[in-house]
């Protein structure tokens, strides 16, 4: 899954959980695995693994967060001049294309489908390509999948 293959809604709601910092309970299918978490920002995945390697990478995420919201400002506003040449648009796209987003990074994570029981990690960080599908909604304590976007869903129903 990319490029044109991936799945657009997905980097809509990850880039919503990186630019806002509003966390998403989610659960992906990988390679016959359903990993199951929170989706949350790349800073927080960076702070979470601890060290001053990984603060530093934290900062750097952030910035370059930034950085590419306003790149993309500037290529949107390019492309939509009436006069701009074939080929100027086409490297634009290109460059649009580049900063698509390449990873998932989910907290409190529950990988099922490895053995009987589920296994939990505190952080996750897996390939966008290797999403086969996805649902809003992770995996409780009891096994219970359930929307937590639901009003008034519980994890039992």
């Amino acid at each position: 899954m990319s490029g044109a293959d991936s799945d657009w809604l997905l980097e809509i709601l990850l880039d919503i959980v990186s630019n806002t910092g509003r966390e998403q309970p989610l659960t992906v299918f990988c390679g016959g695995f359903a990993v199951s978490g929170t989706a949350i920002r790349e800073e927080e995945y960076f702070e979470r693994l601890g060290g001053n390697l990984f603060q530093e990478l934290a900062v750097d995420s952030a910035r370059l967060r930034e950085d590419r919201q306003h790149r993309y400002v500037q290529i949107r506003a390019e492309l939509d001049q009436s006069t701009l040449a074939d080929d100027r648009r086409k490297a634009l796209l290109d460059e649009l294309q580049e900063m698509r987003r390449r990873f998932i990074v989910m907290r409190d994570v529950a990988i099922v489908g490895a053995g009987e029981q589920a296994f939990r990690a505190p952080v996750w960080r897996g390939r966008l390509s290797e999403v086969s599908g996805w649902i809003v909604g992770s995996i409780d304590d009891d096994g219970v999948t359930w929307d937590a976007t639901a009003p008034g869903q519980t994890p039992n129903g």
